[in-house]
């Protein structure tokens, strides 16, 4: 599965809040992945300088931050203060169902 490109290293969350704070338009990119182990996550990714900048976010633990819900994370971003958000979900990683499973 194709992840998001990034153009920067990740940066931590202290970082993040440093970017809000001194003024820049930062926008929250959700990338959802399916792992096989324990279903699915919502990686975050931050945009700034008009989208010029893609950079991943790590927690304080450095690892990727990421979440199982989707409105956790859109409430984190909205906490974090972020201005927009934007979800990418890779359909391909998905099996299509026969029609007599949709029932």
């Amino acid at each position: 599965m194709a992840t998001l490109e990034t153009n920067e290293i990740p940066l931590n969350v202290e970082e993040l809040k440093v970017l809000v704070e001194s003024g820049h338009q930062v926008d929250l990119l959700l990338e959802y992945r399916l792992d096989d182990l324990e279903g699915g996550y919502y990686y975050v990714f931050v945009s700034y300088l008009n989208g010029k900048m893609k950079r991943q976010v790590y927690s304080h633990r450095n690892k990727p931050r990421r979440f199982k819900d989707v409105g956790r994370a859109i409430d984190w971003g909205k906490k974090s203060g972020l201005v927009s958000c934007e979800v990418k979900v890779d359909f391909s990683i998905y099996k299509i169902r026969p029609n007599n499973d949709r029932n």
